[in-house]
């Protein structure tokens, strides 16, 4: 799961509706992604004024998790294991944990603990998906170059329009290989520790603009017990061989 704020021209009119604290005007399109960068639920009916944390609680998205109306599977044993685990959203450190929702742990969290790093790395391969889907159609859409000039109902037509075409683009192969070629992408050489930056930040999409952490957020208990039994799993049964290097090599990187 990820967000953007699409920028807009100031509306007619409108007052501070749209002004987020980003200090541009701008509509929320928050969304989820699958594995293949094609968005399976989008939700653009929110202006820029309410808080990004605000967002995502009034989305329908998380009515319909915390009243399951969703039919998501029930819990499932991994690979090597007898426990049950939950399915699980995906999504970074500016929503709020819970059994549904899985964040990395905080900067504070990680000093002294590897296997923490660990699971925020396996935590953000998967998060990637949002990260290139985001950046491919930024990259290809030229209306995201800058702030839309349309009014708010205008906006979330063209945004809902690029968000289908680009699915359409991702579905049919003889379109994906052309829309999205592999030197477009971010991709994990899993041998060499390193992250190939994808030529789409080449053509930043400065008419979109992430969600802030804004910090603060408190979670349940039983949340923050599930993340350690994840943690504990990507550290032991369901490690993969090149954690370890990619770990060392991001420390590396930063110091």
């Amino acid at each position: 799961m990820d967000g953007k704020h699409v920028r807009i021209d100031p509306p007619l009119q409108s007052g501070s509706m749209y002004y987020n604290f980003h200090e541009f005007f701008s509509i929320v399109l928050l969304v989820l992604v699958d594995a293949q960068l094609k968005f399976i639920y989008i939700d653009v009916e929110t202006n820029g004024r309410a808080s990004d944390r605000g967002i995502w609680n009034k989305s329908v998205l998380k009515l319909c998790l915390d009243n399951d109306s969703i039919p998501i599977p029930g819990p499932s044993r991994l690979p090597g294991t007898d426990e049950e685990f939950p399915f699980v959203i995906i999504g970074d450190e500016r929503f709020t944990l819970s059994e549904k929702l899985l964040i990395p742990y905080s900067k504070d969290a990680l000093a002294n603990r590897r296997d923490r790093r660990i699971f925020n790395y396996r935590l953000s391969r998967a998060r990637r998906c949002s990260e290139n889907a985001f950046g491919v159609m930024g990259a290809r859409f030229q209306i995201f170059r800058a702030p839309m000039r349309y009014d708010p109902d205008d906006a979330r037509d063209v945004v809902l329009a690029a968000v289908c075409l680009h699915n359409y683009l991702r579905t049919h192969s003889v379109g994906r290989a052309m829309y999205t070629p592999s030197s477009i992408l971010d991709i994990e050489d899993e041998t060499g520790g390193m992250i190939h930056l994808g030529e789409y930040r080449q053509e930043p999409a400065l008419g979109l603009a992430g969600f802030a952490n804004q910090g603060g957020n408190r979670h349940a208990n039983s949340a923050l017990e599930l993340r350690d039994r994840w943690c504990a799993y990507f550290n032991n049964i369901g490690r993969v061989p090149w954690q370890d290097q990619m770990i060392d090599a991001r420390r590396l990187n930063v110091n």
